[in-house]
């Protein structure tokens, strides 16, 4: 294929004849995706298409993803994060929950002034109804 990659054109139109599909454009469709990521995978660009793609059209096809991208020739290893991404990640997820635990707090005091200014104002609202009920 070009620029060296693999031909997976084979192995995945054994997974759609497994899956009942006898057209590429029939799996975009149950899929939900573009023929052209199809295409893009008939010539081995697995590792260049999002995982979202990945994800819908191994759910297509009734197999999970790790075994979508094994019938594709995906090695386990290359799927293997390097440590600097798995580090980054960490960092990330934990940015992440500090940012969720300050939102919490800013919403927490957002509303509990609102509900101190509502009570506060209760009673002269109540009063007011009272005298006025129309």
């Amino acid at each position: 294929m070009d620029r060296g990659f693999k031909d997976c054109a084979p192995q995945l139109q054994k997974l759609m004849e497994l899956a009942g599909f006898s057209s590429f454009k029939e799996l975009s469709q149950k899929a939900g995706v573009d023929e052209l990521q199809l295409i893009r995978l008939r010539r081995g660009l697995v590792l260049q298409t999002r995982v979202e793609f990945l994800l819908k059209i191994s759910r297509a096809l009734n197999v999970s993803l790790a075994e979508f991208l094994a019938a594709l020739g995906v090695e386990e290893s290359s799927l293997e994060p390097p440590k600097a991404i798995a580090t980054e990640y960490q960092r990330l997820q934990a940015e992440m929950e500090r940012q969720r635990g300050a939102l919490m707090e800013e919403f927490q005091q957002s509303s509990l002034q609102i509900l101190e200014s509502w009570l506060l104002q209760w009673p002269t609202a109540a009063y007011k109804a009272r005298e006025n009920p129309q």
